[in-house]
């Protein structure tokens, strides 16, 4: 009898205290749902050619300069040669907003630099019939 107390007590405070976690994920569900059913999101990239870091979308340029601010580089736990930089979004040649010091992979190119990271999609209202927006 002792030993069902002390699991259900165990199971109990378990239970309450991976509530707020929980929670959290099931509204992460729904709104993800939610997305899924008004918008259709596209990722340009497809990895294997590496898109370029520079995109044209409805006669706009989109690039990622990137200026590297650390010579040293280390290797991570994939084999991957990393570095730092400073990256800088631009549109028609105007800079929107610069990522500083971010970790790009040295022996990659186009937007494999940054992978897992930094992607380009295309946003679609399935409510209208053209894309209406890009995002970064």
């Amino acid at each position: 009898m002792k030993k069902r107390l002390v699991f259900f007590i165990i199971g109990t405070i378990l239970f309450l205290t991976s509530l707020p976690l929980s929670t959290e994920m099931i509204m992460e569900l729904i709104h993800n749902q939610k997305m899924n059913k008004e918008y259709k999101i596209t990722n340009v990239s497809k990895g294997e050619p590496p898109t370029k870091s520079t995109f044209n979308f409805k006669d706009h340029i989109v690039e990622v300069k990137e200026t590297i601010i650390d010579e040293e580089s280390y290797i991570d736990p994939w084999s991957n040669k990393i570095g730092i930089a400073d990256l800088s979004l631009k549109l028609d040649g105007k800079k929107i907003d610069t990522l500083k010091g971010y970790p790009i992979r040295i022996d990659e190119k186009g937007l494999n630099r940054y992978y897992g990271e930094i992607a380009y999609l295309i946003l679609e209202d399935k409510k209208m019939i053209k894309p209406n927006s890009f995002y970064f």
